[in-house]
């Protein structure tokens, strides 16, 4: 049976992007009870194939009215801070760069003004 070698690393480049899930998120917050902290969350997007940072990615915000909202991009340490008061009246966080699937952030009740900062993990598509 002959294989390629080609296939085999995109086969386990796959699976090991997978193991990765599409995000970590690091919890400051020990209890829904706990007051938010400090204005802004730090997103920081890494790659999933060697978690290094990936510099330069877009971040949007998609507003709970449909609106879209480019707040910018990722810093030289793949870092940017997102205002609390915006993500209150957004639905999701979207994350995009080339060579990379987007990764999206739902912001669900509230739940991510609980955290100081988010860990993604972004795939890459491309070998």
């Amino acid at each position: 049976m002959h294989c390629n070698y080609v296939t085999i690393f995109l086969l386990l480049t796959l699976v090991l992007c997978e193991g990765c899930a599409s995000f970590h998120r690091h919890e400051t917050a020990l209890s829904g009870d706990l007051p938010e902290r400090g204005p802004n969350v730090v997103l920081m997007v890494h790659s999933c194939f060697d978690s290094s940072p990936i510099v330069g990615a877009d971040v949007s915000l998609l507003r709970n009215d449909g609106g879209v909202v480019d707040y910018g991009d990722t810093d030289r340490f793949g870092q940017i801070s997102i205002q609390k008061s915006l993500l209150r009246d957004s639905a999701v966080i979207l994350i995009c760069k080339n060579g990379f699937f987007c990764g999206a952030v739902r912001v669900k009740d509230d739940e991510i003004l609980r955290y100081q900062s988010f860990l993604v993990h972004l795939a890459v598509f491309s070998v």
